[in-house]
């Protein structure tokens, strides 16, 4: 081992709330300080709190080597913690830990790592070249080590850009090192990197289009990114296309609420082409409601009647010079579209702007998260429809127009930030987009209640479908580890109560005399066990349970799940009642408390990869992501609710082409392929051990064999995973989504929500 890993935890019971601060002493001599705010899963059954009261030290090798005795007492008061560990006689220092310190290549200049804390501020590394240090950075995401039990840690992650003077095509190498200077296991670190990607670098040099198509495989596979704080110099850099467009008349800006009206004229005088008039329609503080008959006075008013497009923002919104050409453009490439919506950026608190770069269409998130309306247009016909309802805010406005569309081409995203907005109150906000959506739901008759969530950086509700009653049935492909399946079924049991769901438990094979006797005491009581014999094909397994369940729902579940309320599984099933979603994901954890799963993003490494897994609980995720239901590309089978009319009529899991690995996404996606949503939601959160029961696939086969199902994706799938239509084309393809900016950026076209389509794959290739 690099290091001596020691670990324990502290807390004062009388005060739950307070985070110990704890010294290390080797031979008697203080070395380190941590506090002990770690997540600690051996406390979950001791009412301690959130469980957040355990401390990591590592010691550098040479000074382990040397010492004879390690000790950890409180800070200040000198209390010991635990027992004085003697290096010489105790026979568990030589067992394997997990690697608590790492780093890694992610491409072009990106590099990823993590290491323990060794006092209360994050910890700093830093990275050099030719022995010369060019840039700091400081662990603040996370990382989790270790696989089972105690080992698991969240250990403090960083991310560290270097300058791009080193994008030059050369191959060069990295030390990254901690505060001591140490250099982190996998330092140094060998990379190269092209400014703006190898495909534009090659294309800069000849004009062979053979090596182009080879720079841009490359680029797909090992992507560049650039931070999201450099956002103002990426887009000096990658300025928008701007499309020449007309329109007969003026264009109508409408600017809500009691705002800067200075700032946005100004902005309109540098509009490129296009006339505009711009009319205030509110004085009302929230930035986003108005009266409608105001609006409908405006909108056949001789300032609004020689308009045909219309664009919607708060007052005090700078718009970019492209915005209302783009607009007009997007209308005239796609004539079937009511309503056309574009990112945004806000303003940090020290005057830096930041993307947000939105998805194509996203229903569940426009009803949770008002995504979408605070940036819009639409047409003179298409309003003229919504006005007779008077809609009398943003958000009720955006659901009217949307409202109108048959299909989710009528709505059009335009990627790039078209405005810097002014600043919400995310709490009046969220009071407004409840009252929208309640509304927006009713008229559709659908029984919802809506409730605001607490206050978060972004508006957001949720909304609670009342579901007709329906059977579920819930499916647990199980094969020995009969203590892993016995705490699912225990955790489980009061939501399976809670609905009077049917549990079967497909058993693979099982051979360990404790498993098999377990199966025979709960078959006919607390579940049904059939039998799945065969080498293990997780298809295989869910599709013979499918067949053999009663219930209209099928709730797929892995049996390394624990549940953490009784209201997951009735959330999800909520979620279903909308008859367009297929497949309803939850949010899983590692015991960590890191997210393992908040959906899958498209596109990472020419493949597939769980959206937010630097993320705690309790973050909010990019742009509130995690804190609202939304729509994805697909979810991971460890625990999925869908139809199973649904999962039949698509012939189930592919048990041939993705026996193992990606078989919930092949899945998700040819529902997509018939019109259905996939939904993600956060208020079904349950820990997910990953793997626990059959081993990651980091073993030469499993990995062989994991390559061999990533190859049947891409050729099946190849287009829709480049073009995920829930992942914008600004947002760079490394393997940590949501995180950095594409470099260089993929695409800017209007674009739509429309079904995947599926290369159909001959037998035998």
């Amino acid at each position: 081992m690099e290091s001596r890993i020691f670990t324990g935890y502290a807390y004062d019971p009388s005060d739950l709330q307070q985070r110990l601060v704890v010294q290390l002493f080797v031979d008697g001599n203080p070395m380190q300080i941590a506090v002990a705010n770690e997540f600690e899963p051996s406390l979950s059954s001791d009412g301690a709190g959130d469980t957040c009261f355990g401390f990591t030290f590592a010691l550098p090798a040479g000074v382990a080597a040397s010492a004879t005795y390690v000790e950890a007492r409180v800070a200040n008061t000198g209390e010991t913690i635990g027992q004085v560990v003697d290096l010489r006689q105790d026979p568990d220092l030589d067992r394997q830990l997990p690697a608590l310190r790492g780093v890694r290549w992610i491409g072009g200049l990106r590099f990823c790592g993590w290491l323990p804390a060794i006092g209360p501020d994050a910890p700093k590394v830093t990275a050099s070249i030719d022995g010369v240090a060019v840039v700091e950075a400081f662990a603040r995401t996370w990382h989790q080590v270790g696989d089972r039990g105690e080992a698991i840690k969240a250990i403090p992650a960083f991310e560290l850009h270097l300058p791009e003077r080193f994008a030059d095509g050369r191959v060069r190498s990295v030390c990254i090192r901690d505060e001591s200077g140490e250099d982190l296991p996998g330092s140094p670190l060998t990379f190269v990197a092209f400014k703006d990607g190898l495909q534009n670098a090659i294309a800069s040099l000849a004009n062979v289009d053979s090596e182009r198509l080879r720079g841009e495989l490359f680029d797909q596979l090992i992507p560049a990114s650039l931070p999201l704080s450099r956002y103002a110099s990426w887009l000096e850099r990658f300025p928008p296309e701007t499309t020449r467009a007309e329109t007969a008349g003026p264009v109508s800006v409408v600017l809500v609420g009691r705002g800067d009206d200075e700032a946005s004229i100004a902005s309109l005088q540098h509009q490129s082409r296009i006339n505009w008039v711009a009319v205030g329609v509110s004085d009302a503080p929230d930035l986003l409601s108005f009266d409608g008959e105001d609006l409908f006075q405006f909108s056949v008013g001789d300032d609004g009647a020689a308009s045909d497009v219309f664009v919607f923002a708060p007052c005090g919104v700078r718009l970019e010079g492209h915005a209302l050409e783009s607009f007009v453009a997007a209308f005239a490439a796609n004539p079937e579209a009511v309503v056309a919506y574009a990112d945004y950026a806000i303003s940090g608190a020290t005057g830096e702007q930041w993307p947000i770069l939105l998805p194509a269409f996203d229903y569940e998130r426009m009803l949770e998260q008002g995504s979408g309306a605070c940036l819009f247009a639409t047409r003179r016909a298409h309003l003229e429809k919504v006005l007779p309802a008077r809609p009398d805010n943003l958000y009720r406005l955006f659901q009217e127009l949307v409202g109108l569309g048959e299909h989710r081409s009528a709505v059009v995203h335009l990627p790039g930030s078209f405005g810097l907005l002014p600043e919400l109150d995310a709490s009046v906000a969220s009071q407004v987009l409840a009252s929208a959506t309640a509304a927006h739901l009713d008229k559709r008759g659908i029984a919802a209640a809506v409730t605001v969530r607490p206050a978060d950086a972004s508006p957001s509700v949720r909304v609670s479908r009342h579901a007709e009653p329906q059977r579920v049935s819930v499916i647990i492909p199980t094969r020995n580890h009969a203590a892993l399946l016995r705490r699912c079924l225990e955790t489980i049991a009061p939501a399976v109560e809670r609905l009077d769901a049917e549990v079967i438990v497909a058993d693979n094979d099982s051979s360990d005399g404790e498993t098999l006797e377990y199966l025979a005491s709960i078959d006919g009581a607390e579940a049904t066990v059939i039998r799945a014999p065969g080498p293990f094909n997780f298809s295989r397994i869910n599709n013979l349970a499918a067949r053999a369940a009663k219930g209209d729902l099928l709730c797929l579940l892995n049996n390394d799940v624990e549940a953490l309320d009784d209201t997951w599984l009735a959330e999800m099933v909520s979620r279903i009642a909308e008859p367009d979603v297929g497949a309803v994901g939850a949010t899983l954890l590692w015991p960590s408390g890191i997210i393992q799963h908040a959906g899958v993003v498209l596109g990472p490494g020419l493949g597939a990869s769980h959206a937010f897994t630097d993320r705690m609980n309790d973050d909010p995720g990019y742009a509130g992501m995690l804190s609202v239901a939304r729509e994805c590309s697909a979810v991971t089978a460890a625990c999925l609710l869908t139809r199973k009319a649904d999962y039949l009529a698509v012939g189930g899991m592919d048990e041939m082409a993705f026996p193992v690995n990606f078989n919930d996404v092949d899945y998700c996606l040819r529902l997509r392929a018939r019109g259905s949503r996939i939904v993600v939601t956060p208020d079904a959160r349950l820990l997910h051990l990953e793997s626990a029961s059959r081993g990651t696939d980091q073993r030469s086969d499993k990995a062989a064999r994991m390559q061999r199902e990533l190859r049947m994706l891409r050729a099946r799938w190849l287009e829709t995973i480049v073009n995920d239509p829930y992942y914008s084309p600004l947002l760079s393809l490394d393997p940590i989504p949501y995180s950095a900016l594409a470099w260089p950026p993929r695409h800017r076209a209007a674009r739509t929500n429309g079904p995947p389509r599926a290369v159909e794959i001959p037998l035998g290739i």
